[in-house]
């Protein structure tokens, strides 16, 4: 327990979750030989259905946490963190399902978007696309 809050229910997350991981596996395989096109794309169409159940199960369990949540109990410097946790974990939702979305536009719809507008990492908020600069080749004679 932690904020003195009951654990959260795993139910099929980590099932789903350890598919998803097969699936990667598959896709690295798979990715780049010839006539792979029919294979990657059931590969794919396997790894967002995993993913989107586990983000409903756990935009469903935030959901029921929160509900059953009493903040005005805990202390301020609780109640501001755990606020922040909770902040977190939204955000970390709202990017897995925009990343869920791009994955399916590109590999279904063949919509590409650009790398500006794309979630670098759902581990490292702070990742961020480096332009390279282009320069003139110098030629020492």
């Amino acid at each position: 327990m932690w904020f003195g809050l009951e654990d959260s229910q795993q139910g099929w997350i980590p099932r789903w979750l350890k598919e998803m991981d097969k699936l990667v596996f598959q896709i690295c395989l798979v990715a780049g030989k010839g006539k792979s096109n029919g294979k990657l794309k059931k590969c794919y169409r396997g790894f967002l259905r995993c993913g989107r159940k586990a983000a409903n199960a756990l935009t469903t369990e935030l959901n029921r946490l929160e509900q059953g949540l009493l903040m005005e109990t805990l202390p301020p410097s609780r109640r501001l963190l755990l606020q922040r946790v909770l902040d977190q974990i939204k955000s970390d939702l709202a990017d897995v399902n925009r990343v869920i979305e791009y994955v399916n536009d590109w590999v279904f719809h063949d919509k590409k978007l650009p790398l500006t507008e794309k979630v670098l990492s759902l581990l490292d908020g702070s990742a961020a696309y480096t332009k390279k600069v282009s320069r003139a080749p110098v030629i020492w004679i």
